[in-house]
């Protein structure tokens, strides 16, 4: 018996018509992955527990289960596997909110198919944790590199002319254009800043590939740099933490923490990435009191109170202690998320 060893994409949308519709049209992208479909949440969750799924692509308005409520359940079983929102009525304030949540994507209906099928092929390279990812995603043709010169020559500056376009490239997931642009523009600007936010953007990149020993070296050079004073002094710093806790060096992830947390004590990047940190090293109560107040200080962002989730899951003993507390996180979840429900209609 052959194996299958496509990607399998999960499409999930309680419009049947418009399910089958769409998995019709990317019938034709077969021999690049499989799909999958589930009609809400709910269904969801089943598909993933009896599937290997290497991307979920959800609609954010469903009953019994919703995409917000999907992707919280996701962050805390599945945080590997990219995630793509789409609603037929969004909002700048949606766009913000979600990505926030960490989503691979998110999409505004309607969209071709074949626009579709691109943004999956580009999901499905740009994120496929703990395997080998192919080099020809790195590649570009001599052409494409000779048409990224010739539109930064007729650029303002160099900063418009390389580092704008990588930004466009790393959220449309072309990698090679994206790290392309940025290495011409560490080679060729003389300016300090430029060279620290060039250096910063590559983490990123390799931080989104999972890379993350790579990511961390970009963040380190990049804090040579850096001085206090900089806008995104902050930001190298957090990365610099959440990379270590991800390569599970969570000594040194909690020092980087604490610097980008005395840089700026109103993100609550820093209090989660902190908690991760603490509870790497097993101090559960330190980091419980840092994921309580990243979830206070960004309600819209509920990977904090999902690691608490999950730490309590994992800690019996502490569940009945802190449960008030999870109970008081949620709650100010459920608040930030009916204020949003107030001033939108999703799709």
């Amino acid at each position: 018996m052959k194996t299958e060893t496509r990607p399998t994409v999960l499409l999930v949308d309680d419009e049947e018509p418009f399910l089958d519709s769409l998995s019709d049209g990317l019938s034709s992208y077969r021999k690049y992955f499989q799909i999958l479909t589930a009609i809400n949440g709910k269904e969801a969750v089943k598909v993933l527990k009896l599937h290997p799924i290497n991307l979920v692509i959800t609609d954010l308005s469903m009953p019994v289960m919703d995409g917000f409520e999907l992707l919280a359940y996701m962050s805390r079983n599945y945080p590997t596997i990219p995630v793509v929102l789409m609603t037929a009525y969004g909002t700048p304030k949606i766009e913000e909110i979600v990505m926030n949540m960490g989503v691979f994507r998110y999409l505004e209906l309607p969209i071709d198919v074949d626009t579709m099928a691109d943004i999956i092929i580009d999901a499905l390279n740009m994120r496929v944790p703990q395997q080998t990812l192919p080099e020809s995603i790195f590649d570009i043709s001599p052409d494409r590199k000779n048409q990224i010169l010739r539109y930064a020559e007729r650029a303002d500056d160099l900063m418009e002319g390389f580092y704008d376009p990588s930004v466009t490239y790393t959220k449309k997931g072309r990698v090679g254009e994206a790290l392309f642009c940025l290495k011409a523009l560490l080679e060729r600007t003389p300016y300090v800043q430029d060279k620290v936010w060039a250096l910063y953007a590559l983490g990123q990149l390799m931080e989104q590939l999972s890379k993350f020993d790579q990511a961390l070296t970009y963040y380190q050079e990049a804090a040579k740099f850096c001085h206090r004073t900089y806008e995104i002094f902050y930001w190298i710093n957090n990365n610099m933490g959440y990379s270590l806790c991800m390569l599970g060096r969570y000594q040194e992830a909690e020092r980087y923490c604490r610097v980008a947390l005395n840089a700026d004590k109103n993100r609550a990047n820093a209090y989660k990435n902190l908690g991760l940190a603490l509870e790497g090293q097993g101090r559960l109560r330190e980091a419980i009191d840092y994921y309580i107040t990243a979830t206070k200080i960004n309600a819209q962002d509920v990977r904090a109170a999902n690691n608490l989730e999950k730490l309590l899951k994992n800690n019996p003993d502490l569940d009945k202690e802190f449960n008030a507390a999870l109970k008081e996180c949620k709650e100010i979840i459920s608040e930030a998320r009916q204020g949003q429900d107030e001033t939108k209609h999703l799709h």
